[in-house]
């Protein structure tokens, strides 16, 4: 994130970020906290080395990312993860076929940018399909409520197809969900834990969307380097339940 990039971000949330003076201790400087926040988000680690790092105490660095997450999606969330018109599912249908040779596609789940380590007492029955069929986004899915287009015909077919949203095979197909042939084998990736609460880690991962989707529509990206498409999501609620 440029500097440019970083002042329109806090001008966004400046009013959010700003203290009053409590006890007669001074608020730490409201560019502060959005730059530590920021920092980690970007970096991860450990909270305790990055507190350190920006001289603020473990128990503020810890309030900090739970607040100013918070605010970052109560900010960025109506501006940069709309719910999507009828007209928006066409356009990323026609994107999907664009840049990856795949009509009728409105979207992908399962890809993961953050692993989230389920309770230790969950057991199996705790997995990516099970979590997001108890989400508002699935029922409204599963129940024609996203405004999604009718059926259209395939490129140079009379086939008729739904739009659908693709998937892995944990998943279960339905009329707008396809998925994939069953595979084996995993790809490994690098573990980072950190510890909090639910509902704190509901708003980090929420305020990461935001965050992303209000820097690849900043001036500073290229959208045509980086071909990616904002992240299309429903309301507030919506954006909680489904991480």
């Amino acid at each position: 994130m440029n500097t440019d990039a970083f002042s329109t971000l806090y001008d966004l949330m400046e009013q959010r970020l700003r203290k009053q003076t409590i006890n007669f201790r001074e608020p730490l400087d409201p560019e502060l906290k959005l730059a530590f926040v920021l920092w980690f988000l970007g970096h991860g680690g450990n909270v305790k080395q990055a507190a350190l790092m920006f001289h603020i105490g473990t128990s503020t660095a810890y309030q900090l990312l739970k607040d100013i997450c918070v605010n970052l999606v109560h900010v960025l969330n109506p501006l940069y993860v709309p719910k999507p018109t009828r007209a928006k599912w066409i356009e990323i249908a026609n994107l999907y076929e664009q840049l990856l040779n795949f009509p009728n596609c409105i979207g992908a789940l399962d890809g993961k940018h953050i692993d989230i380590e389920q309770p230790a007492s969950a057991g199996s029955s705790l997995n990516d399909a099970s979590v997001f069929s108890d989400t508002d986004f699935a029922s409204q899915l599963a129940n024609d409520e996203l405004d999604i287009p009718p059926s259209r015909p395939l490129p140079n077919t009379d086939i008729e197809m739904p739009f659908m949203f693709i998937a892995d095979e944990i998943f279960a197909l339905s009329k707008h969900l396809m998925k994939s042939f069953s595979k084996s084998g995993e790809l490994r990736v690098e573990e980072k834990k950190l510890k909090f609460d639910l509902t704190t880690s509901h708003f980090i991962v929420a305020a990461i969307i935001c965050l992303h989707n209000f820097l690849i529509t900043s001036a500073e990206y290229n959208m045509d380097d980086v071909n990616e498409e904002v992240v299309e999501g429903n309301n507030q609620n919506e954006e909680n339940q489904n991480l």
